[in-house]
C-alpha cells in the first residue's frame, strides 16, 4: 500500500541543504549524471499494465456518466533528483567517517613506536593510500545507491494515480515486481466518499524547497478492510521493537459522529489544487453522510 512508502516518499534531509538553493543541487545532479558513463542509462516509464488499468477505469467511469473531478499523478522529477542527492551525501559522509576511524583511529588510540625514523613517512604513505582507496570505493558505492534510489522513486511516482469523483476516490498503483517473472497485479483501492473524514493538507518542506506549489492531502478512511490492513502494517513495524506490543495496541483515530469507527489515513501526494480539493472532499463527504431531507407534502 502507498502508506507503507509514506516516509520513503516524504522523508527529506532538506535542513542539510538549507544553505543551498535547489537549483545548485539540481545542477550538481545533472553534472554528475552527464559525466557518469559507467552506470547504464535507464528511462523509467509507467508500466503498460498500470497505464491500461487507469484507462480501463476511466472508460468505465465515462460509460457510467461519472465525472472525474480530479486526476492526480504524483510525479515530479525534482523530487527524484533531490532524494538521489540526499542518498549520495548521506552514504558518502557515513563512509568517510568509518574510513577515518579505520585509517587513523587506531593511531589515536594506541601510539605507534616510530623506530627507525624512516618508518614514519612510510607509515603515513600507506595509510594515505588505504584511505584514498576507501574514498574511491565509498564514492562509487554512494553513486550506485543514489542511482538506485533515483530509479526506485521514479518507478513509484510514475506508477501511482488518484482519480477522484464526487462519490469515490480511486487509488491505483503497481508495486515493484523485483524482477519476478509472474504477473504482478495492479492495486486498485476504491473508497466511498461517505467513509472519508477530516480532509486536511500539509505543505511539505520538501515541496517548498524544490519550488513545487503542491501539498499532501490527508483524509481518514473508515473502510474496514483498509483499516485492518493499515493496523497490520503498524503492528509489523512495532512488534520487533517491543516484545509486549500486540495487535490490540495499535491505536487509530476514531470519529464519535461515525459511531466511534476506527479510521486510517490515506495520503494523496503532490496535489497541486490542494486547497480546493480539501474543501470539496469535506463538502462531498458531509453531504453524503447527511440523511436525505424529507419532502414536504
Amino acid at each position: 500500500m502507498y502508506e507503507k512508502r509514506h516516509h520513503f516518499l516524504n522523508k527529506s534531509l532538506t535542513p542539510f541543504f538549507a544553505c543551498f538553493k535547489f537549483e545548485l543541487v539540481e545542477r550538481c545532479f545533472n553534472f554528475v549524471k552527464s559525466r557518469l558513463k559507467v552506470l547504464p542509462s535507464f528511462t523509467i516509464n509507467s508500466h503498460p499494465d498500470f497505464v491500461n488499468e487507469v484507462k480501463k477505469i476511466k472508460q468505465h467511469l465515462l460509460t457510467a456518466n461519472v465525472e472525474i473531478v480530479y486526476e492526480i499523478l504524483p510525479y515530479d522529477k525534482r523530487l527524484s533528483k533531490l532524494s538521489s542527492v540526499e542518498t549520495f551525501l548521506a552514504t558518502l559522509f557515513v563512509g568517510l567517517f568509518i574510513g577515518f576511524l579505520l585509517g587513523f583511529g587506531s593511531s589515536l588510540i594506541k601510539p605507534i613506536n616510530f623506530q627507525p625514523i624512516w618508518f614514519l613517512p612510510l607509515h603515513l604513505v600507506v595509510r594515505l593510500l588505504l584511505f584514498t582507496t576507501w574514498l574511491v570505493l565509498i564514492f562509487s558505492i554512494s553513486l550506485l545507491l543514489a542511482y538506485i534510489r533515483f530509479l526506485f522513486r521514479e518507478y513509484f511516482l510514475k506508477n501511482t494515480c488518484y482519480l477522484i469523483t464526487r462519490n469515490e476516490i480511486y487509488y491505483i498503483d503497481r508495486p515493484w515486481d523485483w524482477l519476478r517473472t509472474d504477473i504482478v497485479p495492479i492495486n486498485v483501492k476504491i473508497f466511498d466518499i461517505r467513509e472519508v473524514w477530516q480532509p486536511t493538507y500539509e505543505k511539505s518542506d520538501l515541496y517548498d524547497y524544490c519550488g513545487i506549489d503542491a501539498a499532501i492531502v490527508k483524509v481518514y478512511i473508515t473502510q474496514t478492510d483498509y483499516v485492518n490492513n493499515f493496523k497490520a502494517i503498524k503492528y509489523e513495524e512495532n512488534k520487533d521493537r517491543d516484545s509486549y506490543f500486540t495487535f490490540s495496541h495499535v491505536k487509530l483515530n476514531k470519529f464519535p459522529n461515525d459511531l466511534g469507527r476506527e479510521a486510517a489515513p490515506l495520503y494523496i501526494y503532490l496535489a497541486t489544487d490542494y486547497n480546493k480539493l480539501t474543501q470539496m472532499l469535506r463538502i462531498w463527504s458531509d453531504n453524503k453522510r447527511s440523511p436525505p431531507k424529507s419532502k414536504k407534502s
